[in-house]
């Protein structure tokens, strides 16, 4: 499949998409982002990051190489333009480079799990320079093996880079390990694995880091019925295994630890199978990095239903937790939507929609990014460009709403009482 050469577009908009009790802070879809090349299939936005004054995107199935050989772009924060295209000097066919991206200063990473230097789909991960568009160091692990899709997940801060190689066979079949790297040389440095690791553990599934503290998903651990899942809390520096993280009402078949992310003593964990509010509705909680404890089961103020897919991804930025729904209805089947929660509290504060242009299948929110007041989206199966050539949606801070949540769960702007304060600019 080869890219063509349509011109991408931004739009930009003043939907403001918000929930709060009392005041609250709407956000405001700044941008919308689409590849310049954007073509049939690419799945543009399957992974979204964002650090600083870059946004990177992957779109894993982009052709430029070969059939789903994959590639990954930087956009500017501010202006939602395109500064970089990324291929690595050897990308090739199936690679898949682009399904996990992550971004630190001026360094980016960029997993390609379907990469087979050590065997097929043995997988890779790639450094590239953010302000250049340059390839740094390609991450190949010395003990590499096929089927271990090491780069399906990726993450960076400062000084180091976590890559996931969650069919990795160290503790049993698909028990799955994650390697630590030196951002600056590329250099390994050191493998975790689950001190209770076994069989189709799926340990690595998803990865974070902040400073020297590591989050880790086992979407496929047993500890409450088969693939209840669980998450993992490491010492980078050390690799000591800090704390086991499961859920409270964990059940069976629930993949616990399918996303994770972490920043300011807070652990974020997605299980988006769970039966919260019918078969695969999904969940997501938050637990203490200093004592492994849970802190608050994330819920949404409109409920949720079958099939939702709630936790898929998620994301933390100080006190702002984003979770995607990708299959949420609300303009249609699967059109998709984003949740903002308190990290303090676990109180929701906004619901995040395409409001302009969302349509049935977009599945707006497989992918979410937070830093600050920014909150980066992806919609992967957005037709811009052709079918599912993907797009990737950009909220910053809009202004101040006073109000209760109303039956929807959505601001109820009736209610003009006394302006607060908080995030944002008072609505006109």
């Amino acid at each position: 499949m080869q890219a063509s050469h349509r011109r991408g577009t931004i739009v930009a908009s003043m939907a403001l998409l918000s929930l709060a009790v009392g005041t609250a802070a709407a956000q405001t879809e700044e941008h919308k982002i689409l590849a310049s090349d954007g073509f049939d299939g690419d799945l543009f936005g399957k992974a979204v990051a964002i650090d600083g004054s870059v946004v990177v995107v992957g779109a894993h199935f982009n052709g430029d190489n070969g059939a789903l050989s994959g590639s990954a772009y930087i956009f500017d924060v501010e202006t939602g333009q395109e500064l970089f295209k990324l291929n690595p000097s050897n990308n090739s066919g199936g690679d898949n480079f682009g399904i996990a991206v992550d971004v630190s200063g001026t360094i980016a990473v960029i997993g390609a799990s379907g990469d087979d230097d050590n065997g097929f789909d043995s997988g890779s991960a790639y450094l590239f320079d953010v302000t250049t568009g340059m390839e740094l160091h390609k991450l190949v692990p010395a003990d590499g093996v096929a089927g271990s899709f090491f780069g399906s997940s990726v993450a960076i801060d400062g000084a180091y880079v976590v890559i996931g190689c969650r069919r990795d066979d160290d503790n049993g079949v698909f028990s799955g390990s994650v390697y630590v790297y030196d951002a600056m040389t590329g250099m390994f440095l050191r493998k975790l694995l689950a001190l209770d690791g076994v069989d189709a553990d799926f340990f690595g599934t998803s990865v974070a880091i902040d400073g020297v503290t590591v989050a880790v998903g086992a979407e496929g651990d047993d500890d409450n019925g088969d693939a209840s899942g669980s998450a993992y809390i490491f010492d980078v520096t050390s690799g000591m295994q800090l704390h086991k993280l499961l859920p409270d009402n964990g059940q069976a078949g629930e993949f616990f630890g399918s996303s994770v992310a972490i920043d300011s003593g807070v652990v974020v964990v997605g299980a988006d199978n769970s039966n919260r509010y019918g078969d695969n509705s999904g969940s997501a909680y938050t637990y203490s990095v200093a004592s492994g404890a849970q802190l608050h089961e994330l819920l949404r103020g409109d409920g949720g239903s079958v099939g939702d897919f709630f936790g898929e991804s998620v994301s933390i930025s100080g006190d702002t937790i984003a979770v995607g729904c990708r299959n949420d209805d609300d303009f249609g089947m699967n059109s998709g939507s984003a949740y903002l929660f308190r990290a303090l509290t676990g109180q929701q504060t906004s619901k995040l929609l395409a409001e302009n242009d969302a349509v049935a299948e977009d599945e707006f929110g497989n992918a979410v990014a937070v830093q600050g007041d920014r909150v980066v989206v992806g919609a992967w199966k957005v037709s811009d460009a052709g079918p599912d050539a993907g797009a990737v949606y950009l909220f910053g801070p809009g202004c101040v709403l006073p109000g209760d949540l109303n039956a929807d769960g959505l601001v109820d702007t009736s209610d003009l009482g006394i302006l607060l304060g908080g995030f944002g600019d008072a609505c006109p």
